[in-house]
């Protein structure tokens, strides 16, 4: 080891959470990581509408700076714990969906589609882990 050529770089994220996943809690909200917030692009403020696909039973999450009146919730952002939620409880009941049968942590897929633009995809159909 050649000590005068390390370039040693302090580890500053003690507690954060490296899971790519998105969470639903017990709570009926959604939960994003350390990880998934700076990988994403994520700041404050920020907001989310929500889409549903009933027959496929996937959920959309799309993000945006602006307020959209009637379909926008806002992220909120937790400094202390380096993540961030945002409630949903309406849109649960809205779709009949039970917190109790689909709370965990659901690998996303990131796309964009026609008429809505980028878009988190949640199957609540796949496995998922139990948070």
């Amino acid at each position: 080891m050649d000590i005068n050529s390390l370039k040693l770089e302090e580890f500053n994220s003690v507690g954060s959470k490296f899971s790519r996943k998105i969470s639903i809690t017990n709570a009926a909200s959604f939960g994003f990581t350390t990880a998934f917030i700076a990988e994403n692009g994520l700041s404050d403020p920020q907001f989310a509408s929500l889409f549903y696909d009933k027959n496929q039973n996937v959920i959309g999450i799309q993000f945006g700076k602006e307020w959209k009146e009637k379909n926008s919730l806002k992220l909120s952002f937790n400094k202390i714990a380096n993540n961030a939620s945002f409630g949903a409880r309406s849109f649960f009941h809205a779709h009949q969906i039970k917190i109790e049968d689909i709370r965990g942590k659901y690998e996303y897929k990131k796309t964009s589609l026609p008429n809505i633009g980028e878009v988190y995809l949640i199957d609540l159909n796949t496995n998922k882990e139990i948070a």
